[in-house]
């Protein structure tokens, strides 16, 4: 799909914005999932295939940004923003932890859309853009009252992550060690709702 967007879907206007066709989408999904052989110039176009992209992302069993670190990073960036070097290298080291299938996946998503975005002034799509509609797609925000709020802050850890996308993703050393990984995940989840609460009284002030 990466590979058609490349070739045909750069200079689209509102490329990721613009919905695709609802048909096309289903009968790509079903042809992917059954393991068909899919030719997207023959059966695709631009905004359906950019649509199935973000559907597959959000898609994905575990999400791309896993629960275990969601919070972490997001309390990295608030804490440590206006010190770049010291926060940029908290947050390589909360993506260190990631499957080595997510960070891969990150890496290659990332030079993608950071290549979307050299097209802004005919596809109109910044990172700013980028990281509004991919953020629902890459973060799992649990349904609340307070979901569309978490979801804006969400979408700016996803703006500055693409913004430092060389410094962040390129040569990650394996998690720092497995029980700090665990234990990252053990606070998280008791702690979750609380961490939630805070991060967007903070960032809200």
């Amino acid at each position: 799909m990466v590979e058609y967007l490349e070739v045909f879907g750069l200079e689209r206007v509102g490329i990721f914005r613009i919905s695709g066709s609802v048909n096309k989408i289903k009968k790509l999904k079903q042809k992917y999932n059954q393991g068909e052989k899919v030719d997207l110039v023959s059966d695709g176009d631009v905004d359906s295939v950019a649509s199935l992209l973000k559907l597959f992302l959000k898609e994905l069993p575990v999400a791309v940004f896993p629960d275990n670190i969601c919070s972490g990073l997001l309390k990295t960036l608030q804490e440590h923003k206006i010190h770049t070097t010291e926060c940029i290298e908290n947050l390589r080291q909360l993506l260190s932890c990631l499957p080595k299938a997510h960070q891969n996946l990150l890496q290659f998503l990332s030079a993608f859309l950071l290549k979307v975005a050299t097209y802004s002034a005919v596809n109109f799509m910044t990172l700013e853009n980028l990281a509004i509609v991919f953020g629902p797609a890459l973060f799992k925000i649990p349904v609340s009252p307070l979901a569309c709020e978490e979801q804006k802050l969400y979408n700016g850890l996803l703006l500055y992550l693409l913004q430092h996308h060389e410094m962040l993703f390129v040569d990650l050393n394996p998690c720092f060690s497995e029980r700090q990984a665990d234990g990252l995940q053990e606070n998280n989840t008791e702690d979750e709702e609380r961490d939630r609460l805070i991060l967007l009284r903070e960032w809200s002030t």
